[in-house]
């Protein structure tokens, strides 16, 4: 005669199964939660990588240009660059043509968003007001931006014509005539345990500009 489990026995199956899958819950909510959190984390990281990119690639390829001159200080910065009108400037104007030309990029971070904003205009209109910017990077306090002053163009020979000095780097850039030699940029992000990302671009133009001047 086979021999019935008793209540107690039961119970205590039941119990021990019931910890076992308290114990899987958690790990599995405990896994969930971290695998949003690699994801949200990641996705931040490629954001901002690709919008440094964008970044680097519009300042690599400014160039000189009398009527927009590269200014910024260390918040901002504004530049002549190439551009082509956005699919919705072509619909609006029922063009299907690309459309290429003059105009300013501007880079800023907007504290109310919180983020590192593009903005560009054709020229040779001013800045527009009622435009916001295309985010390129999320979660940003600040910016901080440093112009490489390539030494031709500190005016300072150490009493050597042909021995000018190393370049320096400066908080703003106000010389409309040149272009600076690089660029810094370095972007604080709101979560303090994030740590800051750094990126330092050569501008070719002001080489070719130093070439002539040599």
């Amino acid at each position: 005669m086979k021999r019935a489990f008793t209540l107690i026995e039961l119970i205590v199956v039941t119990a021990i199964l019931a910890v076992v899958m308290a114990a899987l819950g958690s790990c599995l909510a405990g896994g969930i939660r971290a695998w949003d959190a690699v994801k949200k984390f990641n996705s931040g990281e490629l954001e901002t990588v690709l919008g440094l990119a964008m970044l680097g690639k519009d300042v690599c390829n400014t160039m000189r240009f009398h009527d927009i001159p590269f200014e910024g200080d260390s918040g901002w910065m504004s530049f002549p660059a190439i551009l082509r009108k956005s699919s919705d400037e072509l619909n609006r104007n029922n063009s299907s043509e690309m459309v290429v030309s003059l105009g300013t990029v501007k880079y800023y971070v907007d504290p109310n968003m919180r983020a590192l904003v593009r903005k560009q205009w054709f020229y040779p209109y001013h800045e527009p007001t009622y435009m916001s910017g295309e985010i390129i990077a999320s979660d940003v306090k600040t910016v901080a931006l440093k112009y490489f002053r390539l030494p031709h163009q500190t005016g300072e020979d150490n009493g050597n014509m042909h021995t000018p000095s190393s370049g320096e780097w400066l908080d703003c850039w106000s010389d409309s005539t040149n272009l600076p030699g690089g660029l810094s940029i370095e972007l604080i992000f709101t979560d303090e345990h994030r740590d800051p990302m750094t990126r330092i671009v050569l501008i070719p133009a002001a080489e070719a500009s130093k070439a002539n001047y040599d």
